[in-house]
């Protein structure tokens, strides 16, 4: 009996080899997928040319490619993999990197956890815990802190790690199954921002039709360095930007107004490297005018001018 029926949501850019990794692994996998979804974010390193030949490839599930006409970050094509995907008689979208490579029994893990819930109704998603080289990436799987005035995300204790699968507020699309059902309570992410935090703030939504569940025995490794951008580059807008948006769409504005005050006068005001006081300048700008999409300058390939 297929109690799961699981599309899967890949979207790739300028990461040819690592895509070859990670659909391997997908024609791998115990529980086998009824759809896989490959949005190529306009790539122009011979991935379209790959696409066209691996969907000659006889494969045990239904191919669905999708070429966008300019990169639409990672937003945009998780955006539009989503609404393929609910389009398609699925029940979970399993959603991850073209960098990301699940274990053979990813899926099948998560598997067992749904089996073994009594209230099937009131799950929203299951996720995978993600590994980098370094281990367990803790970031991916996060809980909500507030108090009065202040909200932050932060890591679990790796104690939770230990139970065969734990309650988190927050995570990010790199292993993550999403019920089908609920995206069309909540919908989609917020394409507009381009890249980072659309997760997030997606997952924020969707933690309220239901619970989020780690299920710890279900591993995608993710092939990234656990060393985080250090230096100042283009993405620091998106960052800043999408994290004020975050809270002032999901949370009362007291968090909000708490968040971009203080944030301000530490970023903006006692900066004093010129260029670094100007990118996040204009992120706060941005997020205070509601304006989404990629910056005039803050683009991709932007660098600090020597």
């Amino acid at each position: 009996m297929n109690i799961m029926k699981f599309g899967v949501v890949l979207v790739t850019y300028n990461r040819l080899e690592k895509l070859k990794i990670a659909l391997s692994c997908y024609e791998k996998q115990n529980k086998k997928i009824d759809t896989m979804i490959i949005v190529n974010n306009c790539s122009n390193d011979g991935t379209m040319e790959f696409l066209k030949e691996y969907s000659k490839k006889c494969l045990d599930y239904k191919l669905i490619i999708l070429n966008m006409h300019d990169n639409l970050g990672g937003a945009g094509g998780f955006f539009e993999g989503m609404k393929c995907a609910m389009k398609e008689n699925i029940d979970w979208v399993y959603i991850s990197d073209d960098d990301a490579y699940p274990k053979i029994d990813t899926l099948e893990e998560l598997e067992k956890v749904y089996l073994k819930l009594k209230n099937k109704e009131e799950i929203t998603a299951l996720c995978s815990v993600v590994e980098n080289n370094a281990g367990i990436d803790y970031g991916h799987r996060l809980k909500l802190i507030k108090n009065a005035f202040f909200v932050k995300w932060k890591e679990l204790d790796k104690v939770e790690y230990e139970k065969e699968y734990f309650d988190v507020d927050i995570f990010s699309y790199v292993g993550s199954a999403i019920n089908v059902n609920k995206l069309f309570c909540v919908g989609l992410d917020r394409k507009g921002f381009f890249i980072y935090h659309d997760d997030q703030e997606h997952s924020l939504r969707l933690r309220k039709t239901g619970k989020i569940l780690v299920c710890t025995k279900s591993v995608i490794h993710h092939d990234t360095e656990p060393k985080k951008y250090q230096e100042l580059f283009w993405g620091n807008y998106y960052d800043t930007r999408n994290r004020l948006l975050m809270i002032k769409y999901n949370f009362p504005l007291r968090y909000y107004y708490t968040r971009y005050y203080l944030g301000y006068v530490r970023d903006c005001i006692l900066c004093t490297n010129k260029v670094r006081k100007n990118l996040l300048m204009a992120a706060y700008k941005d997020a205070k005018n509601d304006k989404m999409g990629i910056h005039d300058i803050y683009r991709p390939g932007w660098k600090i001018k020597k």
